[in-house]
């Protein structure tokens, strides 16, 4: 089983953002209502989509 600190945290959290932001705006839900989290066998993560910072 590959390990989070392994799998490349900017993948993770950027997939998990555009799933929070394609479900807010398909339900109508404001993104501030929305938490992203995974897990993997040790540690759970979590965090607020409208505070994700992109590089550019």
């Amino acid at each position: 089983m590959i390990k989070c600190k392994y799998c490349g945290l900017e993948n993770v959290v950027s997939q998990l953002f555009h799933y929070a932001r394609a479900l807010s705006f398909r339900t109508g839900v404001g993104l501030d209502k929305f938490r992203c989290g995974w897990f993997d066998w040790n540690d759970y993560f979590e965090f607020n989509p409208l505070e994700v910072k992109f590089k550019e």
